[in-house]
């Protein structure tokens, strides 16, 4: 698997953990730095207010968030200060060939947050954190470097740092 030092994943254990949540904080707190943030959904709905990038049909689809006054999470993402947000709709299978034409589009050099449950599978981030609910809401299959809750993170968020192109504990 390839390192991607620039990239922070965050997991969740569940629907409702507060992994938006926590990339809005950590957009916020990075905006400066022109963070990219990235929403990857593994089902296919209407992608209304959203400009497409790419597209494999049945495959996958890659849209750009124009919209900050929606309750979609991109669109959340976006009002919290991400210079760009990409949302990816695509299934498990697909994931992989999005990944490689989502890949095209990262400055290796930018801060990118991206909320996805397989990405993690596919590349080695510089950074993962696991978002758990409470109680935990399915089984933890994947690697992590930070945990965190909803409640801890609103009034501690865990110390992160990000220079010289590398997400780090810090």
């Amino acid at each position: 698997m390839k390192k991607h030092q620039n990239i922070l994943i965050i997991h969740g254990d569940g629907r409702k953990s507060g992994k938006t949540s926590f990339a809005c904080r950590l957009i916020s707190q990075f905006q400066e730095k022109g963070v990219i943030a990235i929403k990857i959904c593994p089902h296919f709905h209407a992608a209304e207010g959203m400009e497409m990038r790419a597209s494999e049909q049945g495959v996958f689809e890659i849209y750009r968030e124009t919209t900050v006054d929606s309750e979609k999470d991109s669109s959340r993402m976006l009002a919290a200060g991400a210079a760009l947000v990409l949302y990816v709709q695509c299934s498990d299978k697909g994931l992989e060939s999005a990944w490689k034409e989502l890949e095209k589009m990262l400055p290796p050099d930018r801060p990118v947050i991206a909320e996805s449950g397989g990405l993690g599978q596919l590349i080695l981030p510089g950074l993962a954190v696991l978002v758990a609910g409470s109680p935990q809401n399915k089984p933890v299959t994947v690697n992590y470097d930070i945990k965190t809750r909803l409640p801890e993170f609103k009034t501690d968020m865990p110390a992160v740092a990000f220079a010289d192109g590398k997400w780090f504990c810090g």
